[in-house]
């Protein structure tokens, strides 16, 4: 008697296991079947540690899953870009991955314009680096680059080309841009994760880390704000949003955008 097995594990009557390759006949052993399949899928996420085959499998979803014990890291994953794990299992981790590499355009209307960072930014060999008031104006062409000191509640501005009161741009926080003319400027960063600001009693510049909220939704995360307003580059005004009162001048608040908001307490505020 003999059998044709194809990729089968069997064990004879003295607890030998054996490897049967395709194409291999084995004549006169008894033998039992321990599994049929080679498809691998500890985490029951639908991606199998296998590179081919598996397609019927229940819930299939792909091959190559290069972490077979965590649900949350396969091919279909999202590249977390600060974690140190390779989360989509492309042999790229954090900002080596491109999906970590994204190109944000930065629209500034004549005048003076309330902004914030979109992305933590990356120079020309993908490293992260800290914009300064200078870099940011040579970036975008502007005369001048202001902050506001929370703990004085003033200005201090930095006029481009002199090396007087070039501040670092922190991630999260506003700050005011003037410029000539209307202009357009592309910045290659990462997207923003886990933005952390002192906030301090009365006014603060303060930058919105994702996507689009509103004057209410953005000024309720922090703790003892009432006041939520923004700069029109276009009208060149204020506007402002009471917090107390949600449905009068909500505006809407988007990436890059900046904020002042008042607040009668001194807090962290955390985003996400």
């Amino acid at each position: 008697m003999s059998f044709n097995m194809n990729n089968v594990a069997f064990s004879d009557e003295n607890a030998v296991v054996y490897n049967i390759l395709n194409g291999v006949t084995i004549q006169n052993i008894p033998f039992t079947i321990l599994s049929l399949s080679t498809c691998t899928d500890a985490d029951s996420d639908g991606w199998y540690v296998e590179l081919e085959g598996c397609n019927s499998e229940p819930g299939f979803l792909g091959h190559g899953d290069c972490n077979d014990g965590n649900a949350n890291i396969n091919p279909g994953a999202v590249e977390i870009c600060r974690d140190s794990i390779d989360n989509n299992c492309d042999s790229d981790i954090d900002i080596d991955d491109s999906d970590c590499r994204k190109i944000y355009s930065i629209e500034l209307k004549t005048g003076w314009n309330l902004v914030s960072l979109p992305a933590e930014p990356l120079n020309g060999n993908n490293q992260v680096f800290v914009h300064t008031a200078e870099s940011f104006g040579q970036l975008t062409g502007a005369d001048t680059v202001t902050q506001w000191n929370e703990e004085t509640q003033k200005y201090a501005g930095h006029i481009v080309g002199y090396p007087i009161n070039n501040f670092d741009i922190e991630l999260g926080m506003g700050f005011f841009v003037h410029v000539q003319s209307d202009s357009s400027t592309e910045m290659l960063g990462v997207p923003l994760e886990g933005i952390t600001r002192s906030v301090s009693v009365g006014w603060n510049a303060l930058g919105w880390p994702n996507l689009a909220t509103t004057a209410h939704e953005f000024g309720s995360l922090i703790t003892g704000a009432s006041v939520c307003s923004k700069f029109d580059a276009t009208a060149q005004l204020w506007d402002s949003h009471i917090i107390i009162n949600p449905e009068v001048n909500n505006f809407a608040v988007n990436l890059g955008d900046g904020a002042m908001v008042s607040t009668t307490s001194a807090s962290i505020w955390s985003y996400p």
